[in-house]
């Protein structure tokens, strides 16, 4: 177990959930929830240039507008 392992208060549920998110005032990217705990969640993406500019300076934290990837069903 890392050091950051160790710090976490929550335990943490391991997810492979696509969202679609903005960070801030950005557009909306593709994104994926990989971890979600009471204090938080985790995120990946291809294109982390385009979020890290909604995350704070001071804090590794940033407001996300996130909503469920829907893709049509066919048949």
């Amino acid at each position: 177990m890392g050091e950051s392992d160790e710090r976490r208060r929550a335990d943490r549920l391991e997810l492979q959930l696509p969202i679609q998110g903005r960070v801030g005032k950005g557009d909306f990217l593709d994104l994926e929830v990989v971890d979600i705990s009471l204090g938080g969640m985790q995120i990946k993406s291809s294109d982390f240039e385009s979020i890290k500019q909604g995350f704070g300076t001071q804090e590794n934290v940033a407001k996300i507008d996130a909503g469920p990837t829907v893709k049509p069903m066919v048949g």
